[in-house]
């Protein structure tokens, strides 16, 4: 079994070259592919791609709930629930874009904060239909100027590039783009710019301890 996860190449000299030798594997063997581009699996073209759809409703709500609402009880918020459902029903079931747009909830649980999120602009600019890159621009709007620079200073990792807490902290530092804040250590100050990202979802961490990295498509917003 060969696992393809994430492909973005839409080159059909490449596949041709790659799927060549697989032509003689074993009996049994199989290829999966991943993408979220469906003309890259229409290039591939060796059985009906299957399309996995978002979370269930409720499933999905849970999640959101968890995710926007935190160590706070909804039902003594049940005004911010109808509003949170609304956003939820825009999400099209996405776990990423519950985690994302759910913290930046989390950081003002107002109805006046949450209204403005459900009414942005945002809303209305035309995506493709599994397409949440909108919904992460909303929430980078709404990050903090020096956050802003930080995340975007990303930009310059390859994707899925594997970075230290320690490391990113002191190439900010060396970037002057962390301010100093009273009698705290400069590194204690990045420290707090890196957990917020984390809390963001804009940081993740990944499988090898220690380390961290952008989903993709963070890394295209930055």
């Amino acid at each position: 079994l060969l696992v393809l996860d994430d492909v973005w190449s839409e080159n059909r000299d490449d596949w041709e070259r790659l799927c060549a030798p697989l032509r003689f594997a074993a009996r049994g063997s199989k290829v999966i592919v991943t993408t979220r581009d469906t003309k890259i699996a229409s290039i591939i073209g060796t059985m009906k791609e299957i399309s996995l759809d978002g979370l269930q409703d409720d499933a999905y709500w849970e999640l959101f709930k968890k995710c926007a609402f935190g160590s706070v009880n909804p039902q003594e918020h049940l005004e911010l629930e109808v509003i949170g459902r609304k956003i939820a029903g825009k999400l099209k079931g996405s776990p990423l874009a519950a985690k994302t747009l759910g913290s930046l909830l989390r950081s003002d649980v107002s109805q006046e904060h949450w209204r403005t999120i459900m009414e942005s602009e945002v809303w209305q600019l035309p995506q493709a239909e599994n397409e949440i890159l909108p919904v992460l621009w909303l929430s980078y709007q709404h990050l903090p100027g020096h956050l802003r620079q930080c995340f975007a200073f990303c930009a310059v990792f390859h994707k899925d590039y594997l970075f230290y807490k320690h490391e990113l902290i002191q190439t900010w530092m060396a970037e002057g783009f962390i301010a100093p804040q009273g009698n705290k250590r400069v590194e204690d100050v990045g420290s707090s710019y890196f957990h917020e990202l984390v809390n963001r979802s804009f940081f993740q961490e990944s499988r090898w301890r220690g380390r961290y990295v952008m989903h993709d498509i963070v890394h295209d917003l930055a």
